[in-house]
């Protein structure tokens, strides 16, 4: 655990300072390139700031993702972990390669009307898996329940309330082993909007689901 933390440490401080370098060069670049655009002296010093910006801002992005990764993966696990180590990758690439094409004075307006259209229609056609994967980054700062956790999930929108042992924290569902009346338990798959929107209580040994009738609200199983 202490080499853990330490390595998160280094991370933090090593992408803290990668982008504190970037930013400066950028904003060198950014002032040269705007100021005096003709001179080749320092053309190339924008270009040598813009080789700076990539250098340092890949850097940053790379320790960034990695503490993150580690700090998911202790809370979580490593399947949480990857896809959102992944997508702070993709961000941070674009982010440095838009920074270094402004450097060496590339008009991005265009480029950027562009893909605020694309991310307005890529958000509208993915509300819903959005909206799972921003609850599920919410439920992993929470951390209301954590992997081989008993609980109970009061919500009348998923027919509940459930309960189980969660088996799996993911950042679209939650996996929730069901205990099943005089069957095997069944593994449940919540979506995690529906995760922040509900209640989270402790397991309860008096709720089982009857195995025809999984629609149906679990029932009491304690017997006589």
């Amino acid at each position: 655990m202490r080499r853990l933390e330490g390595r998160i440490e280094l991370d933090l401080r090593r992408a803290v300072a990668c982008s504190v370098v970037a930013l400066v060069a950028l904003a060198v670049g950014h002032e040269l390139d705007r100021d005096h655009p003709t001179l080749d002296r320092l053309r190339v010093v924008s270009f040598g700031c813009a080789l700076v910006v990539l250098v340092f801002g890949v850097a940053a992005t790379r320790s960034a993702s990695n503490e993150v990764s580690a700090k998911v993966t202790a809370r979580a696990g490593s399947a949480a972990a990857a896809p959102l180590r992944v997508m702070l990758q993709v961000v941070g690439y674009l982010l440095v390669v838009v920074a270094v094409l402004d450097v060496v004075g590339v008009d991005l307006s265009q480029f950027l009307v562009g893909g605020a259209v694309t991310g307005v229609v890529i958000g509208i056609a993915a509300q819903q898996t959005l909206g799972n994967f921003f609850a599920g980054i919410v439920l992993l700062l929470a951390r209301p329940y954590a992997a081989g956790d008993s609980i109970t999930v009061y919500s009348g929108a998923i027919n509940g309330p459930h309960t189980g042992t969660v088996t799996d924290v993911g950042l679209l569902y939650t996996s929730l082993r069901v205990p099943v009346l005089d069957a095997a338990p069944e593994i449940m798959r919540i979506p995690n909007s529906q995760l922040l929107a509900a209640g989270i209580g402790p397991g309860r040994d008096d709720l089982v689901r009857r195995p025809a009738d999984e629609g149906e609200p679990p029932v009491d199983g304690g017997g006589d």
